[in-house]
């Protein structure tokens, strides 16, 4: 099950000592600018993360044609589309595909999803963010068999957009979701089995064809905890997102006038575009 990097120990013995993983950002073709940051940011406090990441195509939701092609797949419920603005629906679709690439590499044993508007990272960011996948005395392993979701940024708990992050020591908790918590996904790792287990087609379920998380009937933040019976996450959070371009969603991702905050820009870094099946 675990797929583990070796390396020699100074006798010469190879010793699994670093989970497998890769990382998926979300980014919208205009948005170079956000790409470029993020990059730069992670460059600074987790260059361990970028070798492994690619770059998923966000989801436009002002492309008319590819919202009729979601629509026609039935990932979009009846009864709540009209409640959704193109950007969420966007946003979650984007999502569906981040967490559908995680499933089907089985080289990993997890996946980090992170959205292009992550800008803020605590100080033991490397220390933290690290348990997930040093594996040292197994204890990665043994971490990822009682979880399935790690919130590493959240908004609600310790640390909230365009405020000071509280001074108490960070630790990683377990948690019960609850209603509209954990808020945010702008950056989540997840288990590689429960990535499957939330896109597998259901053929016994009604509209199932594309996993549990579809048909989407509100954003993302609001689907996703409802679905996990092991969630952990960082208290306080050891990143945040910006907040919103505008009062009328929580993250800029899914409103529908994206146009009006991209920007420009080329990272010294490039990474590559994820390999994707399109919708």
């Amino acid at each position: 099950m675990w797929a583990l990097i070796n390396k020699a120990d100074e006798g010469g013995k190879e010793q699994a000592d670093q989970l497998r993983f890769r990382a998926v950002l979300i980014n919208l073709a205009q948005r170079r600018g956000r790409l470029k940051d993020v990059v730069e940011q992670l460059e600074q406090h987790e260059p361990v993360l970028l070798p492994k990441m690619c770059r998923l195509p966000a989801v436009d939701g002002r492309n008319d044609e590819l919202m009729q092609r979601i629509i026609s797949r039935r990932m979009v419920s009846t009864d709540g589309w009209r409640d959704l603005s193109r950007g969420m629906i966007g946003c979650c679709v984007s999502h569906w595909q981040a967490l559908k690439l995680i499933a089907s590499d089985k080289s990993i044993d997890f996946g980090v999803i992170i959205e292009d508007d992550l800008s803020d990272f605590s100080p033991d960011f490397h220390e933290q963010v690290s348990q997930l996948w040093n594996n040292t005395n197994g204890r990665a392993e043994a971490f990822w068999r009682d979880a399935d979701v790690v919130y590493i940024q959240q908004d609600g708990s310790g640390w909230f957009k365009g405020k000071p992050r509280d001074s108490t020591p960070t630790t990683l908790k377990q948690g019960k979701p609850k209603k509209y918590w954990p808020k945010n996904t702008a950056m989540y790792a997840v288990r590689r089995e429960f990535a499957q287990w939330l896109t597998d087609p259901q053929p016994k379920r009604t509209f199932g064809e594309n996993g549990r998380l579809m048909p989407m009937w509100t954003q993302i933040d609001s689907i996703l905890p409802g679905f996990i019976p092991r969630l952990w996450y960082f208290h306080p959070p050891i990143a945040q997102a910006k907040r919103a371009a505008k009062e009328s969603g929580d993250s800029d991702v899914q409103l529908t006038m994206l146009s009006t905050i991209s920007s420009t820009g080329r990272s010294r870094r490039e990474v590559p575009d994820c390999v994707v099946q399109p919708l």
